[in-house]
């Protein structure tokens, strides 16, 4: 059986686990439009399983796709799959409209449409017009995707707290007839009043988006190509955490330990972020790109994969080191920080 990965994440490690693990072969990679927000395991996907990647024509990318087009039909298995070309959030989004038994059942919209609200026009490129992408995503949201069946479900790529929007509701997915009832972009009928409100009380883009923009115009590198962690002496942190003190360029070193750790004090210069999405949140917050990253461990219960696995999510940093989990430093090197 054929299998279809839409927007895939850094590490694709589950999806080929879960593909093995029911008997299905990964054959076709989509994606809605190169992210601002994270860096996408398609480079890697494609790698290890040979599947064709389906990109818009119109993204300027420097890694091998089928370029994509609008009504351009793509079938996985069992499957037929729509290509819809929704600019709006990009110049070069795409939807992908499913179809089961001669009826469509359900669209992957990426940062078009998402629960109770719709992506942002203005970060992509600082450059862009947002107008002007406003405006496309009216007619992509009215005239393409809110204009089909009522009943079809709406896969977003994002879910709350992105900042690909403004206010994403919770729930993993939606309905054209919910999203027409309860979405708020959707009751605005007027072009030029969607328009005014699509660009007005925009939060502050995030200074790696552009970077990151970057990255997946390329491509990821494949996570087996990054460097193995180095071993970082108690000695050697102090020295860089004091640089980014003096600094502030281009160095920092951020803690994984638990929160009720943390809490009895951390190195100097260092950023307490517990092992996980927190400390990918806090590293993601930066505002240097690339920056040199120091992640170091405190306990013997912290193990080194995670600190790997840290490392090869948050694509745009590289960190570099780890300290050894010892006693001394669960204790007595801990110095308290006034801030």
């Amino acid at each position: 059986m054929i299998a279809a990965v839409i927007d895939p994440k850094r590490d694709v490690d589950d999806y080929l686990a879960d593909a093995e693990s029911i008997g299905l072969e990964i054959t076709v990679v989509l994606n809605t439009h190169p992210h601002a927000d994270f860096a996408s395991g398609f480079p890697e996907l494609v790698a290890r399983t040979g599947a064709k990647i389906y990109t818009s024509y119109r993204a300027p990318v420097t890694n091998d796709r089928v370029p994509a087009r609008d009504g351009q039909r793509i079938r996985a298995g069992s499957l037929e799959i729509d290509v819809l070309e929704t600019p709006g959030h990009s110049p070069d989004s795409l939807s992908f409209l499913v179809w089961q038994n001669g009826q469509p059942t359900a669209v992957f919209t990426g940062d078009l449409l998402f629960v109770n609200d719709v992506g942002r026009p203005d970060l992509r490129d600082a450059e862009a017009d947002s107008n002007a992408l406003a405006g496309q995503l009216y007619d992509s949201l009215f005239n393409k995707i809110l204009a089909l069946p009522g009943s079809v479900k709406i896969y977003p790529a994002h879910g709350a707290g992105s900042l690909c929007g403004r206010a994403i509701g919770s729930a993993p997915f939606s309905t054209v007839e919910e999203e027409l009832r309860g979405n708020w972009a959707a009751q605005l009928r007027d072009r030029p009043e969607f328009v005014k409100r699509m660009i007005a009380d925009l939060p502050d883009r995030p200074a790696y988006f552009a970077y990151e923009v970057g990255v997946n115009l390329r491509g990821a590198r494949a996570l087996g190509e990054l460097p193995s962690l180095e071993a970082l002496t108690e000695s050697n942190l102090k020295k860089a955490a004091v640089g980014r003190i003096q600094r502030m360029r281009d160095q920092a070193a951020v803690g994984s330990r638990q929160v009720r750790t943390e809490g009895g004090g951390h190195d100097p210069g260092s950023r307490a972020g517990q092992n996980g999405v927190r400390s990918r949140k806090l590293i993601e917050s930066f505002p240097q790109v690339p920056l040199r990253l120091h992640v170091f461990r405190c306990t013997f219960l912290d193990p080194i994969r995670s600190l790997q696995r840290l490392r090869q999510r948050v694509r745009h940093l590289n960190p570099r080191s780890n300290l050894p989990g010892s006693s001394s430093l669960q204790k007595a090197s801990f110095v308290q920080l006034s801030h």
